[in-house]
């Protein structure tokens, strides 16, 4: 999969699970984390190839922390925790024009 596959299928994870909001999440935050990292390994891979990754590199980063966050709740969903990765995502797959 190249980073966009894993951009997408992580964003199509969080959208699902936002639209069902489903009692038992962490084993499918996990997969979306997964997915979230493999994006971020994918652009380190690029960017020591000497291929341009512009600022999603970065960006890969700041959705891998957003990514943990939503797996480790203090109590509770944090629903507007998943929110938020999601519309980083929904952000970055725009900027890579998905």
């Amino acid at each position: 999969m190249t980073s966009d596959d894993h951009a997408a299928a992580a964003l199509a994870i969080y959208e699902r699970l936002l639209a069902e909001r489903p009692h038992e999440v962490h084993q499918t935050l996990s997969e979306a984390a997964r997915h979230v990292v493999n994006l971020r390994d994918a652009l380190i891979t690029r960017d020591r190839r000497g291929e341009s990754v512009d600022d999603r590199l970065a960006a890969a980063n700041v959705l891998a922390s957003l990514a943990v966050s939503c797996q480790f709740p203090i109590a509770g969903v944090k629903w507007s925790r998943m929110e938020t990765a999601r519309d980083a995502l929904r952000a970055f797959c725009d900027r890579s024009g998905q």
